[in-house]
């Protein structure tokens, strides 16, 4: 059985759904680790911080205590945090596909994974905090406008690691390869961020159905059942933080593919003899992993 993906070609939606997955089948065995350590840490820390909630919670004037500050900095930190932990994941997916665009034979090791992790991050980080107060102010502004930034926005992050662009270039160069391919584009991210809720959203039901269902019968939440909700989540996240491996690996491969197509890039790797090209040399050099 064949059980290498072509990275970069032109492919169809279908495609993009099926080879998603079989990518994930093939390669994930190489870099979950890292992805597992630090879906456990943040699993753990979410578990934490809602058993302690529900602790105060349980206590008879427990409504009268809280304080406003003290609840907004915990809910800031875990927001925070499970940022830094998004990003975290997206670049070690990305670092996975560099190396092995840039490496036909071999493994990563957790070093490659990392690769000029600190740098890379932060300005992932910091783009996607702009990119996120502009997407959302044209939303409260324009709705359209909103959801059409949302869609450039996809490819955002890919151009900014494989093309090493700023933040003005990387937004251009985002408009340019969307253009002509908005609803495909659209559609590589959102049925795969659908299909993933379509296993989540049950998880999430039957977990908050029976903490709401202990609040209605006892008046506030329990110990007993915040234990049990927080193993619950503690799980949750652990299966949230893998599944969401599987929308982003289909924007990469929406990405490749409109490079394909607007660069014409397989044309020039069959015709590879004119010379070394502008573009990053990572993209071009062969590679079925």
């Amino acid at each position: 059985m064949n059980d290498s993906i072509t990275i970069r070609k032109t492919r169809e939606l279908g495609e993009i759904l099926s080879d998603g997955f079989l990518f994930l089948r093939y390669n994930l065995k190489y870099f979950y680790k890292p992805i597992l350590i630090i879906s456990i840490i943040w699993s753990a820390l979410y578990a934490t911080a809602l058993y302690n909630g529900f602790i105060d919670l349980s206590g008879s004037t427990a409504l009268v205590n809280i304080n406003p500050s003290q609840f907004f900095l915990k809910i800031g930190s875990l927001v925070l945090f499970s940022l830094i932990v998004g990003y975290t994941l997206y670049l070690i997916l990305l670092n996975y596909i560099s190396f092995k665009i840039n490496n036909s034979e071999g493994q990563p090791e957790i070093n490659d994974l990392l690769k000029n992790f600190i740098p890379t991050f932060f300005r992932l980080f910091l783009y996607g905090i702009i990119s996120t107060f502009i997407f959302i102010g044209l939303c409260l502004l324009f709705l359209i406008p909103g959801i059409w930034f949302m869609v450039i926005f996809i490819n955002f992050f890919q151009v900014t690691f494989f093309e090493n662009k700023p933040f003005g270039p990387t937004l251009s160069r985002s408009r340019f390869l969307v253009k002509d391919n908005w609803w495909n584009t659209f559609l590589a991210f959102l049925v795969p961020v659908l299909l993933v809720d379509l296993i989540l959203i049950p998880f999430a039901f039957i977990l908050q159905f029976s903490v709401l269902k202990d609040i209605m019968v006892g008046g506030k939440p329990s110990l007993h059942y915040g234990l049990g909700a927080s193993i619950g989540y503690f799980f949750y996240y652990l299966l949230n933080n893998f599944l969401l491996l599987y929308p982003i690996t289909c924007t990469v491969l929406q990405y490749f593919n409109l490079v394909e197509k607007k660069d014409n890039l397989g044309m020039l790797r069959q015709l590879d003899t004119l010379g070394s090209n502008t573009l990053n040399p990572g993209i071009l050099g062969p590679e079925e992993y």
